[in-house]
């Protein structure tokens, strides 16, 4: 049972177990170009450096980090590098 409070959703403790597991079972939820700009914003490259490190437009990068935001389930880049880091894609 989820709860829904001012537009988020809350899993019960006693189930959060579950999206560990889920997570858990997906170790290739980002694409390997997702991870390798997930790698490069961890080393602290801007979308323009990325951008032309990989000879890609900046609107690509920004797109990829949008993805990898949605598929880690947060919301800013503080909280994608720690998600990243517990999900093992950051060594």
């Amino acid at each position: 049972m989820c709860l829904i409070e001012n537009g988020e959703i809350s899993v019960p403790e006693e189930y959060k177990f579950l999206t560990n597991k889920y997570r858990e079972i997906q170790p290739h939820l980002l694409s390997k170009r997702e991870q390798e700009i997930l790698s490069l914003i961890a080393n602290e490259l801007t979308s323009r450096e990325i951008a032309d490190k990989l000879f890609l437009s900046i609107n690509t990068i920004e797109n990829h980090r949008k993805s990898i935001f949605n598929k880690l389930g947060v919301k800013n880049l503080a909280g994608m590098i720690m998600e990243a880091a517990r999900a093992g894609y950051l060594n």
